[in-house]
């Protein structure tokens, strides 16, 4: 290739460096386009190349001879590049030169001179809240004397306990030994402190820019170093928190010295190294807890040694046997004495972490709640609707750095990632691994400090100077005789920021302005004025004779009592001060949550309320000419006071914008004094800020949020007309399912050779996968398009995502060639039985639905009307999100992705929804029966290859593939064996009836009076109860991307096409992330298995380099999170979550109730691990449970001592009372340990057992998560046990399936020659086998009979209307009446307009006219709405109050206010209302029809018998219209 033959043959230096920044271009577009297997390629190829771009030097021979150097040369040729300029001694050793130390003695008297000028900033004001509160503690802590060390163990009476560990003890301690250091000279009171601790935290930032010299003399050049340690040394957000004493400093000191060992360590191993990196690290810990991910770093550095040569380049091929075993102890053995150090520094330097641990955790959970905003820090209100990640970008690179050093620092970053993928260098690989995991947690923050970015600042000044010095080679190579040029990128960075440092200097000159402030006031106020300032804001200092207690509450809730007590104070008062832009530049950007304190600001500013501006103060940045300015109006939507000019003195303004709080408020505020010039009084002051009008504790806001737009308001109130959806009402019943059949296999049809490429290492092709993955596929097409506004959601939508996935699909059937329908003609037996397995599936339970088809009952009908409300809903809605039908004029903030699908089905039939509904659950029951199979079929199969059985003889795998869907689908829990029992007792025993069989008390499996409120499903009961929950719609989705994932897992180290590699990767990221919309308790379940497959699969494969295994899986799961977050981003944008996070769990389970719910599966699998040590492993069982050979040392005992501590872990947790943690974690470990043996012991298809293995780990991880976890607001841990047990209950069921095939195939299962052990063991497995299928058979009649009255097979779930009476509250309801007036809505009612119905309680007859026509209500089921509206809860019980006002009242006018304010159209009034509400407010609907209210069910003049009357609302010209709330 032409670009190998330049960089092979340079003519010239000139040449070589031309040849070298093409060779850049290229790697970087092979790296765009190639991906992670290109990443591979591109190492072993051009490594060379890229060190010679990254490395800098200035010699152009040894250059030359680096870019010409093979991948494999001697790692002393290596470092030669990096001494060419740290050294002019010809051994190259790197001992400073003379000029390299003076110019870094230099550069660090510089630091120290701009860390100490200004360091009394605030003339003792002490005005930094951080600081103020960090000085009192140190000021507090007391060395203990005599009896007081009785007590030093006593964190609540020992002296030296900080007592809080928002910041570490280390600096606590470190300024108090200076405190105790000059206390003979001088006590120092709290104040003088300041300086003590602010020189501490210079010096310790001083020390932070050696160590950055040091790094970058010591990985790349002297030049580097210097280069680096100048622009850290001038960095204003290092010299900014020099000058306070807070973490900050003291941390990134410690964090920068643990990186510098840990280099060393990847490097060369020292054990010294190891030792002084621990210490670093455990001193970073005890400075603040929020480093912790820095121990990723240190552990990455030494499994870097451990796995590569020595060296500057991480290589794992050049190691030799011997010395890669020796490697790996010595790092193993490092690791190990690493974590003891790490323990003792934290024991010397934090001890009351320890023995004050509790209080140590509370806080590191409140500080976590902080950042993600989970409690409501008013000083975080600032962060709402920031984005993640370019806030703190812009923040750091604008004001943290300057611009133009902020922009070398993003592009040193991106070339450094770069050279780390592709060139592993060793140095790139350890700091990459702190400062890109610490930006994404960082940046995932919903609250972004800009100092949080301190951690990483030196490391990206480092890249920024690397970045440098590589455009000065680059400019050397094209034009080497122009010094100046070359010179000229360096000078121009250093100019601008050198400048911008030093502008920023002078915000520490002169006065601060708080104190400027109490100058003013002393000058100017007259004797006895009253001053009134914010809240949450600093002090006034030194000020007398004036009233200056006075706080205006503005942060506080809206309400009537708030602005009372602010219009008078506004009345009273002389002056209104500001001493910063903490609330009035965030408060007016939150108009939703402060409507009335938003124009309190805005008139505040404007004078309208009467205070004019007397005076404003700041210092601001500038110097030589030039000011920077901050605005701190960029935010608002109003501007500054009119009086206001921008503070300047020089000739010229830089505005670059907005500057986060935390850069500004502290040393140099803008600070406003307005003076009461107007004297408005208090009713003035309401008048003038809209707060009149209160009459009540809470302001009732403009919106409540959740709403929809305006457009989309509109769109969806004018479509969704039931006629032109339900085309095919006209069918007969029995027809429907035929048609529905035929839809959901030509969705599957049309992703068949999608299917094939991302399933292909399954024996079937993913022929069944397919069923799912056509329906995701079309419905997550149909919904980006409705979701982008191209199309409405509708028949022609659903066609067209279908003809788009058709011809994605067709595109891949073109690239496969002749191998697909190849496939299928040699597959066609094995594919007609399996479309037998499924249209069995699908008809069974067709039947079982038809048997009892009904949508409601009032005891065990479940949440039916809900699930079918929603459904009707997504189903009428013409864009997305749907509209909420319970909650007018707003959207669905719930899971509704499966509605979703369900929806497109019946959009592209047209089959009436009520229908259906009992159509999607078989064909649910049916794709999740078809996943399972596939899973265990295949498994079998591909077992059955590896130990080259016959492929005429493979007849097992089928029947392993049925068990697993009896074992997951059809199966219950033991309970119906127990109820059988129970009955038989009864019956023999007691001589009394045999009972009824309750198949509802199998799902509540748990101790009955439990406060944990458990639920214990299964899928056959999910199923069965058929509510069409998001949990129930989930469960064949995740089967089949689990069914991806082990593809994926499966196709690592075979030589497939990275086409194939790649789609299975983004079909798995659509599959796992449609779970997140669907049903978001799958997610992390899902998302973990992906990662554990992906990682683990590349971790097992022995084809590459151990670390280029890690990252690739890792890049790999990353990819499909991305994937699976960005296909579905329409979805998160308008999603809001208000319970995530995870609680500790106070419920446990008892081990008994878990053994009796997973009874089969736990007898299975511990019969496997049995049979598997025994039999399959008997050689590995004998060196564990006997001692090591003598000689072998210590070593040898690991497995034993592994063992040991996992017993004596097993036995803790069961004594303490966690019996099921201890239980799950020793299956758990057993099983892993089994497989991983097999694995590693060749034994054939072992890698399959290795996926069974993995899902039952998997299960036993999820039982040990939810007995010390609880999601968040869960009722008790309901939810918790509800949707994590039946996921664990999918896992355990395939796997255990697999393993009894793997136990039949060996012939535990014959009966020839059954031993007594055997024997037994056969007949508790057949008990147990009839034991969990007695549920299906007696639990589906007990269930089919729950209902009003028992008739013939259907699948109309309105249908029972036609014949029930119910009693409601002893009212007779007489449904017939209500389906005719429902019947008559579908028909009639045009679009999707508002209606309003009467109540009840939750599960009751009320609200069936928003169930059953899907027309938005003023509201539904408040519990469920209180659920999904967390934020607006009091919203809901304002919108019941209303309806129930709306039919209770007798006047008119009060109705109208109500159907104007939420745009109703239709009013119902049926048996119910009629029973419910009282007769004169009933009666006021017939003489409303002048005010709008005209009845149209039964029109008039109809002779039509029924109670029930609907009105049509057209409001009349005089009266105004109103908007929803």
């Amino acid at each position: 290739m032409w670009f190998l033959r330049a960089k092979k043959t340079p003519r010239s230096s000139v040449g070589a460096r031309r040849s070298a920044v093409k060779l850049l271009l290229i790697l970087t577009i092979r790296f765009m386009i190639k991906g992670f297997d290109g990443i591979v390629r591109a190492t072993s190829r051009y490594c060379s190349t890229l060190e010679f771009l990254f490395m800098n030097d200035s010699q152009d021979a040894k250059l030359i001879r680096v870019a010409k150097r093979d991948v494999l040369t001697p790692d002393s040729e290596v470092r030669e590049i990096s001494d060419l300029a740290t050294s002019n001694h010809p051994s190259g050793k790197s001992s400073l030169s003379f000029s390299t130390r003076n110019m870094l003695a230099l550069i660090l008297l510089l630091a120290l001179v701009l860390r100490f000028w200004g360091i009394d900033w605030d003339q003792g004001g002490l005005f930094h809240p951080d600081e103020r509160a960090f000085l009192s503690q140190v000021y507090d802590l007391q060395f203990p004397e005599g009896d007081e060390w009785s007590k030093v163990l006593d964190p609540d009476e020992s002296t030296l306990n900080p007592g809080s560990f928002n910041w570490g003890s280390l600096p606590h301690y470190a300024l108090k030994s200076v405190h105790y250091l000059v206390a003979p000279y001088k006590w120092m009171s709290v104040f003088d402190l300041r300086y003590a601790g602010r020189a501490l935290s210079a010096i310790s930032d001083t020390l932070t820019v050696l160590l950055i010299f040091l790094i970058g003399r010591m990985v790349f050049s002297s030049r580097v170093g210097l280069l680096a340690a100048l622009l850290s040394a001038i960095a204003v957000q290092q010299i900014q928190l020099s000058h306070f004493f807070a973490v900050d400093t003291f941390m990134t000191t410690f964090i920068v010295a643990t990186m510098f060992y840990s280099i060393r360590v990847a490097k060369d191993g020292r054990r010294s190294d190891s030792v002084l990196a621990a210490i670093m690290f455990g001193m970073a810990v005890a400075t603040k807890f929020s480093v912790l991910p820095l121990g990723l770093a240190l552990v990455f550095a030494h499994l870097i040694f451990a796995t590569s040569r020595r060296g500057d380049r991480y290589d794992s091929f050049g190691v030799v046997p011997d010395d890669a075993s020796k490697q790996r102890r010595i790092a193993y053995k490092n690791m190990l004495i690493t974590a003891v150090v790490v323990l003792v520094v934290l024991i010397a330097v934090q001890p009351y972490m320890f023995i004050d641990f509790k209080t140590y955790v509370d806080n590191i959970s409140t500080q976590g709640q902080m950042v993600r905003r989970e409690v409501d820090f008013p000083f975080t209100r600032q962060y709402e609707d920031t984005p993640r990640y370019f806030y703190q970008a812009v923040q750091l690179g604008t004001w943290g750095l300057g611009p133009a050093l902020g922009l070398t620092v993003l592009l040193g970053l991106i070339g450094s990632v770069i050279a780390g993928v592709l060139a592993q260098r060793k140095v790139d690989l350890v700091i990459l691994a702190w400062v890109l995991p610490y930006l994404f947690i960082t940046g995932w923050f919903d609250v972004k400090f800009m100092r949080y970015m301190m951690p990483i600042t030196p490391f990206l000044i480092l890249y920024g100077a690397r970045f440098l010095w590589w455009v000065f080679e680059v400019i050397k190579s094209l034009q080497p005789s122009k010094r100046w040029l070359q010179l000229l990128p360096i000078g121009l960075i250093l100019v601008l920021t050198v400048h911008y440092s030093f502008s920023f200097m002078s915000v520490y000159s002169g006065q601060h302005p708080l104190n400027e402030v109490s100058r003013w006031l002393r000058g100017n106020a007259d004797a006895g004025s009253q001053v009134v300032q914010e809240h949450w804001e600093e002090g006034i200092p030194g000020v007398t004779g004036l009233r200056m207690h006075e706080r205006a509450e503005l942060y506080n809730d809206e309400n009537s009592k708030k602005f009372d007590k602010l219009t008078t104070l506004l009345s009273e008062s002389d002056y209104f001060v500001l001493l910063s832009n903490r609330l009035y530049a965030t408060i007016p950007r939150l108009p939703e949550r402060y409507p009335v304190t938003s124009v309190f600001y805005e008139k505040l500013f404007s004078g309208e309320l009467g205070y004019e501006m007397a005076y404003s103060n700041g210092r601001h940045i500038g110097g030589l000419g030039v000011d920077y300015y901050e605005d701190p109006f960029a935010r608002l939507d109003f501007g500054p006071p009119d009086q206001f000019d921008e503070p300047s003195d020089g000739l010229f303004t830089v505005d670059f914008g907005w500057a986060d709080e935390s850069f500004s408020v502290y040393e140099h505020p803008q600070t406003f004094i307005f003076a009461n010039a107007g004297r408005l009084t208090a009713q003035q002051l309401s008048d003038e800020i809209g707060s009149t009008d209160m009459d009540g504790t809470q302001v009732q806001q403009s919106e409540t949020g959740l709403l929809l737009s305006d457009r989309d308001a509109l769109s969806q109130q004018s479509g969704g007309t039931w006629g032109s959806i339900t085309f095919s009402r006209w069918l007969p019943d029995w027809v429907t399912p035929v048609v529905w059949y035929v839809a959901a296999q030509l969705f599957a049809l049309i992703v068949l050779p999608i299917a094939f490429v991302v399933f292909r290492p399954w024996p079937d092709r993913g022929y069944l996968f397919a069923k799912t993955l056509g329906l995701v596929f079309v419905a997550t097409v149909t919904w980006l398009l409705v979701s982008l506004n191209i199309v409405s959601f509708s028949f022609w939508a659903v066609l067209i995502g279908g003809l788009i996935v058709a011809a994605i699909s067709l595109l891949t059937h073109r690239f496969l060639g002749h191998d697909f329908m190849s496939h299928i003609r040699s597959n066609i037996r094995r594919i007609v039985w399996m479309e037998l397995l499924l249209l069995v599936a699908f008809v069974g339970f067709l039947l079982v639905r038809a048997a009892n088809p009904d949508l409601w009952h009032p005891w065990k009908g479940g949440e039916k009307p809900m699930d079918f409300a929603y459904l009707n809903a997504v189903v009428k809605s013409s864009t997305v999100p749907p509209y909420d039908p319970w909650y007018a004029g707003g959207y669905l903030n719930y899971y509704y992705f499966g509605q979703f699908m369900v929806a497109s089905l019946i959009r592209f039939t047209g089959i009436v929804p009520s229908v259906a509904y009992n159509l999607a659950l078989p064909w649910l029951f049916a794709l999740t029966a078809g996943g399972v199979f596939s899973i265990v079929y295949g498994l079998a199969e591909l077992t059955l290859r590896a130990k080259r059985v016959p492929a005429w003889s493979r007849r097992s795998p089928i029947y392993a593939g049925l068990l697993g869907v009896l074992f997951v689908v059809v199966a219950g829990n033991i309970d119906g064996l127990i109820q059988v029992f129970q009955g038989a007792v009864r019956v023999f025993s007691q001589n009394e009836g045999f009972g009824q069989f309750d198949f509802w008390r199998s799902s509540r499996m748990m101790a009955p009076d439990s406060l944990g409120h458990e639920i214990t499903e299964f899928p056959f009961f999910t199923f069965l109860f058929a509510d069409l929950h998001a949990h129930l719609i989930a469960i064949p989705v995740a089967i089949t991307a689990l069914g991806a994932t082990i593809a994926a897992f499966l196709r690592i180290g075979r030589n497939r096409p990275k086409f194939e590699t790649m789609i299975g990767l983004v079909v798995i990221g659509v599959l796992v992330g449609s779970l997140r919309t669907i049903n978001a308790w799958d997610f992390p379940t899902q998302l973990i298995l992906t990662g554990t497959f992906l990682i683990g699969g590349q971790l097992l494969s022995s084809r590459r380099a151990f670390l280029e295994r890690l990252m690739i899986g890792i890049a790999s799961t990353a990819l499909v999170v991305i994937v699976g977050y960005a296909v579905y981003l329409p979805f998160h944008t308008s999603f809001e979550l208000f319970n995530n996070g995870v609680v500790k769990s106070q419920f446990t389970t008892e081990l008994w109730r878990y053994i009796l719910i997973h009874s089969i599966f736990i007898f299975l699998i511990i019969s496997w691990i049995v049979f598997t040590w025994r039999e399959r492993l008997y050689q590995a069982f004998t060196l564990l449970a006997n001692p090591p050979m003598p000689g072998v040392g210590l070593a040898g005992w690991t497995w034993q001592v592994v063992m040991i501590l996992l017993l004596a872990v097993v036995a803790s947790l069961a004594v303490i009372g966690f019996a099921v943690i201890a239980f799950a974690l020793m299956i758990g470990a057993s099983i892993f340990a089994a497989g991983l043996v097999a694995h590693r012991s060749g034994i054939s298809g072992s890698r399959y057992s290795l996926v069974a293995v993995v899902l039952a780990v998997m299960a036993m991880a999820l039982t040990i998560g939810v007995d010390i976890f609880t999601v968040k607001d869960d009722i008790g841990r309901m939810n918790t046990v509800f949707k994590f047990y039946l996921q664990a209950w999918v896992l355990l069921g395939i796997a255990s399936a697999y393993f009894l095939w793997v136990l039949a195939d060996a012939g535990k299962l014959s009966l020839s020659g059954v031993r007594v052990g055997r024997g037994v063991w056969m007949g508790l497995l057949a008990i147990l086998v009839i034991g969990v299928m007695l549920y299906p058979i007696l639990g589906t009649r007990d269930r089919n009979s729950t209902r009003f009255q028992m008739s013939g097979l259907g699948l109309d779930g309105m249908a029972y209307m036609n014949t029930v009476t119910y009693q409601d509250d002893e009212v007779p309801l007489t449904l017939k009446y209500d389906l005719e007036a429902i019947e008559w809505m579908q028909e009639n009612v045009e679009g999707s307009p508002v209606i309003i119905e009467g109540l009840t309680d939750l599960y009751r007859w009320g609200n069936r006219v928003s169930i059953y026509t899907g027309l938005p209500a003023v509201i539904g089921w408040d519990w469920h709405q209180r659920q999904q509206r967390v934020k607006y809860a009091s919203s809901v019980s304002d919108r019941r109050d209303e309806i129930d006002r709306f039919y209770d009242t007798p006047l008119r006018a009060s109705a109208l206010e109500i159907l104007n304010k939420y745009q109703v159209k239709y009013v119902y009034i049926g048996e119910l209302e009629r029973a419910k509400y009282g007769s004169a407010g009933i009666a006021k609907f017939k003489n409303m029809a002048a005010d709008g209210l005209v009845q149209v069910y039964p029109a008039t003049g109809s002779d039509k018998e029924t109670p029930v009357a609907i009105y049509k609302y057209v409001p009349t010209a005089h009266v105004s219209s109103g908007t929803i709330n």
